[in-house]
C-alpha cells in the first residue's frame, strides 16, 4: 500500500522527498538517509491550487516542442526545505534497472505534446538545488543534451555548467535542448 501525505492525503511513492501539491516535507523519507527513488507528481494540472504554507520555487512550463503554455498553466512546485537535496529534473524510465525516477518528471507532458521516441529531455537532465544564496541549476545530462538559461530581460542564452551550475534569479527562463530547435522552456518564480 502506498503512503499518503498527512496534510492533503495525496498518495505518494516510498522515497518521495516532499508532497508537491501541499509542500509538506516527508521527514521520515527525506532525513532517514534514504535515497529518493519515488516519483513526485511532476506537474500540477491546469486549475490546480497550491495549498503550500511554505515558500516554494515554482517552475512554470511555458513551451514544449512547438506548444506554448501560459505562465501558471503547468507548474512544478518545489518546497525550499526539500531543496536541501538536489531535485532531479528529467523523464522517468521505469524500464531501466534500476528505474530512473526524477522528482520532476516531464515525460507525461512531452508525450502529450509529441508522442514519439525522439526525446528532447534526458532521463536525468538537470538538478535544482538550493543554498543560502538561493536556487541553483546544474547540468546533469551528457554534453549533447545541453541546458541553457536566459536571464529575465535579456535576449541571449547562456549554457548551464555541470560543475559550477548557474545561480537562478526570479523569472529566468530555463531551456532543455537547443534554443533554436526542439526544446522545453520553464520559467522560474520564487
Amino acid at each position: 500500500m502506498m503512503p499518503t501525505c498527512p496534510q492533503c492525503q495525496t498518495v505518494y511513492p516510498h522515497g518521495t522527498i516532499a508532497c508537491l501539491p501541499c509542500a509538506h516535507v516527508f521527514e521520515s523519507d527525506a532525513h532517514n538517509g534514504r535515497q529518493p527513488h519515488g516519483l513526485l507528481p511532476a506537474l500540477h494540472a491546469p486549475g490546480a491550487k497550491a495549498q503550500a504554507q511554505e515558500t516554494c520555487v515554482e517552475l512554470h512550463v511555458i513551451h514544449v516542442d512547438g506548444h506554448n503554455f501560459k505562465d501558471g498553466e503547468w507548474v512544478a512546485r518545489v518546497p525550499m526545505r526539500a531543496s536541501g537535496l538536489p531535485i532531479r529534473i528529467g523523464r522517468a524510465d521505469p524500464a531501466c534497472v534500476p528505474p530512473i525516477a526524477p522528482e520532476i518528471d516531464l515525460a507525461p507532458l512531452l508525450l502529450q505534446c509529441r508522442a514519439d521516441d525522439k526525446w528532447i529531455v534526458s532521463r536525468l537532465h538537470a538538478t535544482l538545488e538550493h543554498d543560502d544564496q538561493g536556487p541553483l541549476l546544474r547540468q546533469v545530462a551528457a554534453e549533447r543534451c545541453k541546458t541553457w538559461l536566459r536571464r529575465s530581460g535579456v535576449t541571449h542564452y547562456i549554457p548551464v555548467e555541470s560543475r559550477t551550475g548557474s545561480r537562478l534569479h526570479n523569472r529566468d527562463t530555463i531551456v532543455f535542448g537547443p534554443p533554436n530547435a526542439r526544446h522545453v522552456k520553464l520559467r522560474i518564480f520564487f
